[in-house]
């Protein structure tokens, strides 16, 4: 039945999940390789189910927007599945999960050097590389396994059967072939060195941004070891207990508003007097210890708080900016919040509810986003964006750097503003660099959209910044982050 279903044009984005008491797996994997996309065996856990149904109907959501067939889900270039459609897959692999000893796991891998390759030969070398990659990658793919490219020189590949010691033996495999893989540059021979990071899905909550955050991190780590593949491992006791204790903090912050801003200017590089500043959350726990966000919001998440960590954010910041408006002061401020808030309906309609009950003039929040946090959940944060772009609210996307990607972004999110990734701030940056660094700028400005730059630390980078033509400069060369609202724009010369 499966097969004559799939025979039909007009059915093959239909998804076809099977729900059977069949628990011989030659028999399952009979069913899938007829078309049918998922099998679930039965007893099945309702959340399991729920996922499983949600995540084939937007799958063949994002299929029909393409106009594409099923077997458009890999990139034709590379052989890769698309970026989207692992992350769907991903996240019914860690809802099927119900134990500690559950079994898969995520390999994080990155190309080390990508940055010095393109410094040397180029973009478009890079990218070829990079595609390269992909092929040997795809070429390799266990069975059932699924394998995308995550950023500019990252890549992801998730199996959902194997065990640590098979994920391990996997991971060497595939960074041995790509490390003995003859690539080339300009016609010129390259060996590539590749960092490994893995993260078995019994290790972390089964959510995908802790299996993304936890794999990354062990990438992080690889790097710094001769084997170049580290595993992630959770916390051990005493780590676990500190954690408990900011978790309690945060819980206790959302409950009682016991968050802080502190804020830091955002100065026009030409002179003016517009006042604008960025606000980076702040907890202080019962031990006066202060808490910065990039400990916060990580434990926020993989609670299920991280929505109420960005309302009390965007509360508090639209207070902020009517109460200067009452007083006739514009104000402008710059706010993170966090992609999973973003994806919301509900969220989005109460950001929306928000601003117009406030009467906040047009364009005085601006909501941050990182770019690969974009990247990622580019499909939601585009939708969210053009929903509230008409209800006055302004849109950053932070940690830029140039690419394929972030070409993509730059045409199809509605951005007022940009802040430059920290590549281009280093001392002693290459031509090309500098070069890659005008283009950005140049581009920008041709979209309409100003350009920041971020965590500017000594005169030598604001001098690269300010010489290649960027609008605004943000970090301790400027002022650093403080309780207070307190720069004067007026007299500010850079």
């Amino acid at each position: 039945m499966t097969t004559l279903i799939r025979e039909q044009s007009a059915f093959l984005n239909t998804p076809i999940v099977f729900l059977s008491g069949e628990s011989d797996q030659e028999v399952q994997f009979e069913v899938i390789g007829a078309g049918a996309d998922d099998f679930l065996a039965k007893p099945v856990r309702p959340r399991h189910l729920i996922a499983a149904v949600q995540n084939r109907v937007q799958r063949a959501r994002m299929l029909a927007s393409r106009g594409n067939s099923p077997g458009d889900d890999r990139d034709a270039r590379t052989g890769l599945h698309h970026r989207d459609i692992l992350m769907l897959h991903l996240q019914d692999m860690l809802a099927a999960g119900g134990d500690a000893a559950r079994a898969g796991g995520l390999l994080f891998l990155e190309v080390e050097a990508a940055a010095q390759i393109r410094e040397r030969h180029g973009l478009a070398a890079l990218e070829q590389v990079l595609t390269d990659v992909g092929r040997v990658l795809a070429s390799t793919l266990p069975a059932g396994g699924y394998a995308a490219r995550l950023g500019d020189a990252s890549f992801l590949l998730v199996d959902g059967a194997a065990q640590l010691p098979a994920l391990e033996a996997g991971a060497a495999q595939i960074r041995a072939q790509l490390m003995q893989h003859a690539f080339s540059a300009d016609g010129k021979p390259l060996r590539l060195r590749v960092s490994v990071g893995i993260c078995p899905f019994a290790t972390v909550p089964a959510d995908v941004g802790a299996v993304l955050n936890a794999s990354e991190r062990a990438c992080r780590n690889a790097r710094s070891t001769d084997r170049g593949i580290a595993c992630h491992e959770p916390p051990k006791d005493a780590e676990r207990e500190a954690q408990a204790g900011l978790e309690r903090s945060i819980r206790r912050a959302i409950d009682e508003a016991g968050f802080e801003f502190a804020y830091q200017p955002i100065v026009a590089v030409q002179g003016g007097d517009d006042a604008q500043f960025q606000c980076l959350l702040r907890l202080r726990d019962s031990t006066g210890t202060l808490h910065q966000a990039a400990a916060i919001m990580p434990l926020a998440e993989r609670k299920g708080w991280i929505a109420d960590v960005d309302r009390w954010a965007v509360s508090e910041a639209v207070a902020v900016i009517a109460r200067k408006q009452a007083e006739n002061n514009a104000l402008r401020l710059f706010l993170t919040q966090s992609p999973v808030s973003l994806a919301s309906p509900q969220y989005a309609q109460w950001l929306r509810e928000q601003l117009l009950a406030a009467k906040i003039a047009a364009e005085s929040l601006v909501i941050e986003i990182r770019m690969d946090e974009a990247i990622v959940h580019l499909a939601t944060i585009g939708e969210f964006c053009r929903g509230l772009v008409h209800q006055g609210a302004s849109f950053c996307l932070s940690q830029f750097e140039a690419g394929l990607d972030a070409a993509s972004l730059l045409e199809q999110l509605p951005l007022s503003f940009i802040k430059l990734g920290p590549r281009y701030l280093r001392a002693g940056n290459s031509a090309a660099v500098k070069d890659e660094l005008h283009s950005v700028v140049a581009k920008a400005h041709q979209l309409g959209i100003k350009v920041i730059g971020h965590r500017v630390e000594d005169p030598q980078s604001a001098a690269t910044l300010w010489m290649v033509g960027i609008d605004f400069l943000q970090g301790n060369l400027v002022q650093q982050a403080g309780d207070a609202l307190s720069f004067d724009f007026k007299s500010a010369v850079l």
